[in-house]
């Protein structure tokens, strides 16, 4: 995985006006113009995408095929959807610090179980960074 260079400016009109998923509000129609790389990119130089494999964390809104906008340079804190190196593969789990000092990876599909990782000295695995974002696409 090796970071974009292009500093390209990702410019697009946002409205100011919160659309309510509800019943329907009226919009002034004022908006402004927002960069997406200010919004989405915390620190270029270790920000990159991914896109998901799999279905292990559909409740935490995450499906298969979305893109993960994800930041190394991020501390991980507990309960943060990390993706991490697992010494031969990676994975997107949610990752459990207990205070004691073990690890854990957790998946997030109640309707179809996937295996969580626990860690003991000696076991392999490290955070490659926090999940910062996902962008999904609906068609």
């Amino acid at each position: 995985m090796i970071p974009s260079n292009d500093d390209t400016d990702m410019s697009v009109l946002m409205s100011l006006a919160k659309v309510p998923a509800g019943l329907p509000a009226y919009n002034d129609g004022q908006s402004e113009e927002i960069n997406l790389n200010d919004y989405l990119v915390g620190r270029q130089s270790d920000t990159f995408v991914v896109r998901c494999g799999g279905y292990s964390m559909l409740d935490a809104g995450i499906d298969k095929d979305d893109l993960l906008i994800i930041d190394r340079s991020v501390e991980p804190k507990h309960f943060d959807i990390v993706m991490a190196d697992l010494g031969s593969e990676f994975t997107i789990k949610r990752l459990h610090k207990f205070k004691d000092g073990r690890l854990e990876l957790h998946s997030e599909n109640e309707a179809d179980p996937h295996p969580n990782f626990s860690f003991k000295d000696g076991d392999h695995m490290m955070v490659v960074g926090v999940v910062m974002h996902v962008i999904k696409s609906f068609r």
